[in-house]
């Protein structure tokens, strides 16, 4: 797992104890790295929990842009490239 962002943190620490997923947890799901009874204990409390579903978003890995597409229209000139 990677560690936590420093404002993922911030955020668990303002929130009180005992009510939310453990920290480590929301960020193996966010990694999607959970068993699915551990995933379904999860979603269940971020359909109730603004807070938490903010740290996951904030815990969840960038994602690279994806490639540009070349779109080629007939009647274009040029060839299909390939």
């Amino acid at each position: 797992m990677t560690e936590l962002p420093n404002v993922v943190r911030e955020r668990l620490k303002a929130a009180p104890a005992g009510l939310h997923p453990d920290p480590n947890l929301l960020t193996a799901f966010a990694e999607q790295a959970l068993s699915d009874r551990e995933r379904t204990q999860v979603l269940d409390h971020l359909s109730r929990c603004a807070d938490c579903r903010d740290v996951v978003v904030l815990a969840t890995p960038a994602r690279s842009p994806p490639r540009s597409l070349l779109v080629w229209t007939p009647g274009m000139p040029g060839k299909l490239p390939g």
